[in-house]
C-alpha cells in the first residue's frame, strides 16, 4: 500500500486530479483545505508580516490531498494519467506530490 500526498497550490486543478485518481483506481482519499507557511506567518505572526514578499508562495487557498493506493502499479498508472492530461507537478506554482510506503493500517472491518 502507498500513501499519496499532494500539496496542491493550483486549486483550479483539483477536480481534474480527483477524477484521475478515481480513474486510476484510487478511491480512498481525503481533501483538506490548507495554507502555506508563508501565508500563515504573514497573517498570524506579526514579526514576519514585513517579510511576506520573501516567501515564494503566499497563496491563501491551497489543498492537501491524502490518498491510499493499493500498490506501486496504481501509483504509476495515476502518474501516467496525470502526464496524459498535462498535469505536472514540475511546473512552477503547481504544488508537490509525494508517495510514501504504508506499513500498516488500522480500520474497522467493512460490512
Amino acid at each position: 500500500m502507498k500513501l499519496i500526498m499532494i500539496f496542491l497550490l493550483d486549486e483550479k486543478r483539483l477536480d481534474d486530479i480527483v477524477s484521475l485518481m478515481v480513474e486510476a483506481g484510487i478511491s480512498q482519499a481525503s481533501i483538506l483545505p490548507s495554507e502555506g507557511l508563508g501565508e500563515y506567518l504573514a497573517k498570524e505572526v506579526p514579526i514576519f508580516a514585513g517579510l511576506r514578499q520573501l516567501f515564494t508562495d503566499t497563496r491563501s487557498r491551497s489543498r492537501t490531498i491524502m490518498a491510499l493506493a493499493e500498490d506501486e502499479a496504481t501509483v504509476q498508472n495515476f502518474r501516467k494519467l496525470l502526464a496524459i492530461e498535462g498535469l505536472s507537478f514540475t511546473a512552477p506554482g503547481a504544488g508537490v506530490m509525494i508517495t510514501l510506503p504504508v506499513d500498516s493500517i488500522q480500520k474497522p472491518p467493512s460490512d
